[in-house]
């Protein structure tokens, strides 16, 4: 169901609810009327006098149930919108901080990489002939500030682990493509863009922490809206796999991603745009990780590119042991 739909939906529950009563009350009040009328009236005037009252009466009340019906359901939305804009700016919070740490958990684990390469040059260059003690010294004095550097960097990665701030919880997935469906409404770059959701019937939860995964494919949303441009169309969909793995499948119109490239688009730094980072797809596949899922890019049928994310079915998460689980992570 997209978002127009349900607005649509949203908008006869509150009709009904309006215009029910309403009916309920007009059918009591024909027959009561009538009822009182024929055994009150005993002139034309009499019946005149009492239709005018009645008239009068009916419309007070029914004016006034109408206010107060209108009133309740227009108060329950303002709050319903409430609470909803309070929870993507709590989602996009929690997302940035949670993409900030795993990038610098990244930055540290690179730099880790060239300090150990500067160590052991340094060790090598130290054993060889011919070095007089000064230069030794100093030799010395940088390798110990490398292996300093190390260290923080280790703390750094270890600060900024993902896994160990992921919060689990049995989440809707209609609940999760509200919380999308939301953040795209507030969002320029979806303008002039057409945006569907799709979920399969017997698509019921998934084990995730949500402001991770909303904002992981939210990440995705925003490279297709950017890929497709004006006009161009975008499907968001959740279906069952085998009846134990729920595939959430992001397809687009764009120009599509290259065959070549479709392993390194996960990796920081790597990206095409002119002042991107490449640090939303990296994030993408390491939510896969932490929700012992796995990620993948593919042709779409609408011509560009479709990125799916595969999670466990709630019931095999909960069924599953932790070294089932550890496995289904490593093969991530």
């Amino acid at each position: 169901m997209n978002r127009d739909d349900a607005f649509d939906l949203a908008g006869w529950k509150i009709g009904l609810c309006i215009a029910i009563p309403y009916l309920i009350l007009g059918i009591v009040y024909i027959l009561a009327s009538s009822y009182f009328a024929l055994h009150s009236a005993v002139t034309a005037e009499d019946l005149m006098r009492i239709e005018i009252i009645k008239g009068c009466a009916f419309i007070l009340f029914s004016s006034t149930l109408i206010f107060l019906l209108s009133h309740h359901f227009i108060k329950k939305i303002q709050l319903e919108d409430r609470r909803k804009a309070e929870e993507a700016k709590q989602i996009e919070t929690e997302s940035h901080q949670t993409l900030t740490k795993t990038a610098i958990a990244s930055i540290a684990h690179d730099s880790n990489n060239m300090l150990g390469s500067i160590i052991l040059g340094v060790d090598l260059v130290s054993g060889s002939k011919g070095l007089d003690e000064n230069a030794q010294r100093q030799l010395q004095a940088v390798s110990e500030a490398a292996t300093e550097l190390s260290r923080l960097n280790n703390r750094l990665m270890e600060s900024s682990d993902l896994e160990s701030h992921v919060h689990l919880k049995k989440i809707s997935v209609s609940d999760l493509f509200a919380c999308l469906t939301l953040l795209q409404s507030r969002h320029p770059s979806f303008s002039g863009r057409n945006v569907t959701y799709h979920i399969e019937k017997d698509v019921g939860f998934v084990n995730v922490d949500k402001s991770l995964f909303v904002q992981a494919l939210f990440n995705v949303l925003l490279n297709a809206a950017e890929a497709t441009g004006q006009g161009g169309s975008i499907e968001c969909r959740a279906e069952l796999i085998n009846n134990h793995r729920i595939s959430f499948a992001i397809h687009d119109d764009g120009p599509g991603v290259p065959a070549e490239k479709r392993k390194a688009i996960f990796r920081p730094y790597f990206s095409d745009k002119k002042n991107g980072h490449g640090f939303g797809l990296m994030n993408l596949k390491a939510c896969a990780r932490a929700f012992s899922g796995s990620v993948e890019v593919e042709d779409s049928p609408l011509g560009g590119a479709c990125f799916k994310l595969t999670l466990l079915h709630l019931k095999d998460v909960n069924s599953q042991t932790p070294l089932e689980r550890a496995e289904a992570s490593l093969s991530a």
